[in-house]
């Protein structure tokens, strides 16, 4: 694919074309039309510079489905829709570069490649079809995988699994930290017992386009690092992830 400053790992063809859809036949033409000019291929982050850069780009379909992201991203970005971690778009969208763990997580129908980490005060968690992750794309779920529709799904499987497989994970799942019994959808909790445990797995910087599924303003502890302050909690669906 030429020379990456990032190198894609997950892109998500399905999340392109909600892109596209949701932003209108104009703007979709003009970012084909520009998409057909780009020679390299660069995706920014706010407040980091450059992002990804690709050169030499061949006449590749994955490659191409990427280009119409870069443009597609940069109008939107020049429109003010693409936010940040700690305060997405008005519709949801928002890049980062920041360190995450991460690990394939196939009990789950279809298996996800589930990142999480934490940024100033927030607590992201992306889920991603695994069949997107470079080197997963035969990727399959367990035989007895619970069937999800959502990302808020996926982390409650995670953390299902979590207790299944370490009792002594258990926490009071009732309450945020200010003592606040939670009514009914105890996903954000789930988040951060989510997070404890993955800690255990590998971390990278990753460079990341994605969609808030659910957000969680809390605030919640993060015990397992007393001394950072509690968070809010973001659940997201990734477009496009790079390790950088």
């Amino acid at each position: 694919m030429g020379n990456l400053e990032g190198h894609v790992v997950y892109f998500s063809p399905g999340q392109l074309a909600s892109l596209e859809r949701a932003y209108g036949p104009g703007t979709i033409e003009k970012a084909k039309a520009l998409a057909g000019r780009i020679d390299s291929l660069e995706f920014k982050v706010l407040g980091t510079g450059p992002g990804i850069k690709l050169v030499d780009v061949p006449s590749d379909p994955r490659v191409a489905e990427l280009k119409r992201l870069a443009a597609l991203w940069d109008r939107m970005a020049e429109r003010s829709m693409v936010g940040s971690v700690e305060q997405p778009g008005p519709n949801g969208h928002f890049s980062g570069r920041m360190s995450l763990h991460y690990g394939a997580f196939n009990e789950v129908n279809p298996p996800v490649m589930y990142l999480t980490g934490v940024s100033g005060s927030t607590l992201l968690v992306l889920a991603g079809n695994l069949t997107h992750f470079l080197g997963q794309e035969k990727a399959e779920a367990d035989h007895n995988a619970r069937m999800v529709m959502f990302e808020p799904e996926v982390v409650r499987a995670v953390a299902d699994a979590q207790r299944r497989d370490d009792p002594s994970a258990e926490v009071d799942r009732s309450r945020d930290s200010l003592g606040r019994v939670s009514e009914g959808d105890r996903t954000p909790l789930d988040a951060v017992a989510g997070f404890h445990y993955w800690e255990r797995m590998s971390e990278l910087e990753f460079l990341f386009l994605a969609t808030v599924e659910k957000q969680y303003p809390g605030p919640y502890d993060l015990r397992a690092r007393p001394e950072r302050e509690p968070v809010s909690v973001v659940i997201a669906a990734p477009i496009l992830v790079a390790r950088v």
